[in-house]
């Protein structure tokens, strides 16, 4: 054996941190474009097992066929697999723009075949001819194996921490893959020189492309702006000014929060406090029948649109946040008070734990297209029940599909309200089309009197009677929705169908035109 063992498992632990790198970007590249619903977890995670799976089978076939020059075989792939890692985001780009318009499950499968199974293959190949390396001069093959195994899984697990927690929420996603792909070719050219094999150094040469192409930032497109972009473990935040065109207040420029390009919150770019779209006015009318002066929670920042509309009706506003840049993006962007009283929780750890009640309780949470399951159970409701006041009203923003097989997750919501004993109301946002509509679940101990509202905002027709948007409960057959609890977790399974119908009409109406403004998507 020519590599001294200290040497090899040194690859061998960031060959490890290298393959769980890859993965995480990869999951988190392929966000923007497809989501995160349970259909693309489960993309990434297939591709990724299989990409690693074929790897070791090759690598166990070519070490015993090779075994002569089986050090230099082990470079390679290692070498050849950090090239691939360099160019995961550049390839990403590539290949998801391309097939943007077609099936998202079927997209998602190819693109991650494109870009992230080259190297995770690559790393797999390595793996096995490294322990026969170390088996050359082993008297057991099993503790070899073993110890090669724990390595590389130590590796991975320093590297999930760090990318997760500090790497990409810090540099993104672009500069981490291509240095930790060149930190790991730098240690292969060492293992060349050693080998003699001195060609295999002009692999260094698409680094000088990759490096090029990822020091291009374009952040300007038409009337179109990239003003902020962040990456973590929650996904991709931008924040982007914008051409926006509603049926109110006709065109105008506005500033929108994406979360892996899904748009969260628009506000006006000129009067950030307002949103511009049309019927985000619908909380605040409803929240109106809840007197000035009343204790609001709000589980969900976003860009602070219902927050700024909170603080024009009076109340005294208290806020659940999950992603912490979420907030300081809010206050940054969205001319959120860095006075208001937003505490970084997960929500249902703060219904758990709190003990303070509230006269108005509001829950817009999605996480992009997908809505937070561990708080929509019956447990949650009842939780939920004991903080409301008497006289408290409880909102709930979903999608706006109620019927058929993509209404069934919203039946369900309706159906474990009422097991949990609320007094429930549905309204929705004028639209006929379900799909480009939302559902506000009303909720309360009591019956209240909606008709009681009066709430204006400039640009927009008063809403008279808000009960002219509630639709008729009867009138929904809940005979195939289910009590949503935490021993049974169907929501999961229940809400894809409409996440992915919401997402293809996002990568419509909001990915297209940013990719038709020329910004460049990859940080």
């Amino acid at each position: 054996m020519m590599f001294p063992r200290s040497y090899i498992y040194m690859l061998v632990l960031i060959e490890g941190a290298a393959v769980m790198a890859a993965e995480l970007m990869g999951a988190k590249l392929i966000g923007p474009f497809y989501g995160n619903s349970l259909y693309i977890w489960a993309s990434v995670l297939g591709i990724t097992l299989f990409s690693l799976t074929l790897g070791y089978y090759l690598g166990g076939v070519l070490s015993l066929k090779y075994e002569y020059r089986i050090e230099m075989l082990a470079v390679t792939s290692l070498t050849l697999g950090a090239l691939g890692l360099g160019c995961i985001p550049y390839f990403s780009l590539l290949i998801m723009t391309q097939l943007i318009s077609g099936n998202i499950i079927s997209g998602a499968i190819v693109s991650l075949l494109v870009f992230l199974f080259p190297a995770l293959c690559f790393f797999g190949i390595s793996t096995p001819m490294f322990i026969r390396i170390l088996n050359l001069d082993a008297k057991t093959s099993g503790k070899t194996s073993g110890s090669v195994y724990a390595i590389s899984t130590l590796g991975g697990i320093l590297s999930t921490f760090a990318f997760g927690f500090y790497v990409m929420p810090t540099y993104g996603i672009s500069w981490p893959c291509c240095y930790l792909g060149l930190s790991l070719i730098l240690l292969c050219l060492i293992s060349m020189i050693w080998l003699k094999k001195f060609r295999l150094t002009l692999v260094l040469l698409p680094f000088v492309f990759l490096y090029s192409n990822y020091s291009i930032k374009t952040t300007m497109g038409g009337d179109t702006e990239l003003i902020y972009e962040s990456e973590g473990i929650f996904g991709q935040i931008r924040v982007i000014d914008a051409p926006v065109e509603t049926h109110f207040r006709g065109h105008h420029i506005g500033r929108t929060l994406f979360v892996n390009n899904v748009g969260q919150s628009t506000a006006f770019r000129d009067k950030l406090n307002y949103d511009s779209w049309d019927w985000s006015y619908f909380f605040p009318t409803v929240a109106n029948i809840i007197p000035r002066g009343s204790d609001a929670l709000l589980m969900g920042l976003g860009g602070g649109t219902i927050l700024h509309q909170f603080d024009r009706l009076g109340m005294k506003t208290e806020v659940v946040e999950l992603d912490e840049r979420i907030k300081q993006t809010a206050i940054q962007y969205f001319g959120v008070s860095p006075k208001a009283d937003i505490k970084i929780d997960d929500a249902r750890h703060f219904i758990n734990t709190t003990s303070k009640t509230y006269d108005l309780i509001t829950f817009d949470m999605f996480l992009n297209e997908t809505p937070p399951a561990q708080v929509l159970t019956l447990e949650t409701f009842l939780k939920v029940k004991k903080i409301l006041r008497e006289n408290g009203l409880w909102m709930i923003n979903y999608f706006g599909y109620t019927k058929g097989s993509k209404g069934k997750s919203a039946r369900s919501i309706l159906k474990t309200l009422l097991e949990a004993g609320f007094q429930v109301e549905i309204m929705v946002t004028p639209n006929e089309d379900e799909s480009s509509r939302n559902v506000v679940f009303l909720a309360s101990h009591q019956k209240l009197d909606y008709s009681k509202t009066n709430y204006i905002e400039e640009g927009l027709p008063k809403i008279e009677d808000i009960r002219k948007y509630f639709l008729h409960l009867n009138d929904i057959d809940l005979d195939d929705s289910e009590i949503l609890t935490d021993e049974r977790p169907r929501f999961d399974y229940m809400y894809i169908e409409p996440s992915l119908d919401w997402r293809k009409r996002t990568i419509e109406y909001q990915i297209k035109p940013i990719l038709e403004s020329e910004i460049n998507l990859i940080k």
